[in-house]
């Protein structure tokens, strides 16, 4: 019985010092061995994305049709829309240059219409219910029948363009009346439409003319090797 004690009592003795060797691996809590994102080296901070379009050379087929319409935009005189300056965000130079162009077509195409107005009213005659000469300032656009409209729109148009003479010739809306124009001054209007041919009448806007063609060839050499 002594022995089977001692052996009892040998064995509880082995087994608390082996308790002692080897602790519990189960790591306490909050330590880095139950998070390992604790233990880990720190990780790279995330790329963040610009939102921008890929360099040049690699745009994706959908954003270069998108600057193809830009340029398409640009060619028809129309005002480009914001929502097109995504595609071209990651080019400042020429973003800038589209935002210039915008507004250079807008008061451009003011003030073309303006002084087509003035030459119609001329040309036709234009009268009142009194029968007296139309005073463009006391007119509204509305005043115009719907006939002198498109034709005062047609000339502010092709006003936008550096050939807006030889335009004007060859516009099936504009050729009869321009051929059966009579004498004088308003017989050759058309020619000298441009106040860069006029520049003495406002040279302010002969300045802006001459920036916005200028413009237009920047443009398109811009866009052109953004498409490849």
């Amino acid at each position: 019985m002594k022995k089977i004690i001692a052996m009892l009592a040998a064995l509880l003795l082995l087994g608390a010092c082996a308790a002692h060797a080897s602790p519990t691996t189960e790591p306490p809590l909050g330590s880095e061995a139950e998070h390992p994102a604790l233990s880990a080296a720190p990780s790279e901070e995330p790329e963040i994305s610009a939102a921008r379009p890929a360099p040049a050379g690699e745009y994706s087929a959908y954003a270069i049709e998108k600057i193809r319409e830009i340029n398409d935009k640009i060619i028809n005189r129309e005002i480009v829309e914001s929502s097109y300056f995504y595609y071209i965000s990651d080019n400042e130079e020429l973003l800038g240059n589209v935002v210039r162009y915008n507004d250079l077509t807008a008061s451009l195409t003011g003030y073309s219409t303006m002084r087509a107005a003035r030459i119609l009213i001329v040309l036709f005659e234009l009268e009142d219910e009194n029968e007296e000469p139309f005073v463009l300032g006391s007119l509204g656009y509305l005043d115009f029948s719907e006939d002198v409209r498109e034709k005062i729109n047609r000339i502010a148009k092709l006003s936008l363009y550096e050939n807006s003479g030889k335009l004007m010739q060859a516009d099936p809306e504009l050729a009869y009346l321009l051929e059966s124009d009579g004498g004088g001054s308003y017989g050759l209007w058309f020619a000298y439409w441009h106040p860069l041919y006029i520049g003495m009448d406002n040279e302010d806007m002969k300045k802006l003319f001459l920036e916005y063609f200028e413009l237009e060839k920047t443009l398109f050499s811009q866009l052109e090797e953004m498409m490849g």
